[in-house]
């Protein structure tokens, strides 16, 4: 089960963490480098903190363990990946001419 649901599931987290979210603030929020941040920190704890609620309320010992691992662990570091790369993409160098002159365009 971890092979066939657990590694793909990973996959595709990390995709978003690493890839999607960065581009999607940086297109969001062109400008604002905190509210970026802010958007990082408020995905890794509805991710983690959210949806590990249910192992949390039930389903056995082995998933009560595996939900506070991934609010303790994994939601720390996603935050903490998902802030660097937000921070190392915040260049708009990466992005259609459009975006680099609507970013020098005062609002």
């Amino acid at each position: 089960m971890l092979i066939f649901v657990g590694l793909p599931f990973l996959a595709v987290l990390l995709w978003f963490f690493l890839r999607f979210q960065v581009r999607a603030l940086t297109w969001m929020f062109p400008r604002s480098l905190g509210r970026r941040v802010a958007m990082v920190l408020l995905t890794s704890l509805t991710v983690f903190g959210f949806f590990c609620l249910g192992g949390i309320a039930g389903y056995g010992e082995t998933s009560h363990r595996l939900s506070i691992a991934f609010i303790v662990c994994l939601a720390p570091i996603s935050a903490c990946l998902g802030i660097i790369r937000t921070w190392r993409g915040s260049s708009a160098s990466r992005y259609p001419s459009a975006l680099r002159e609507a970013l020098k365009k005062p609002a």
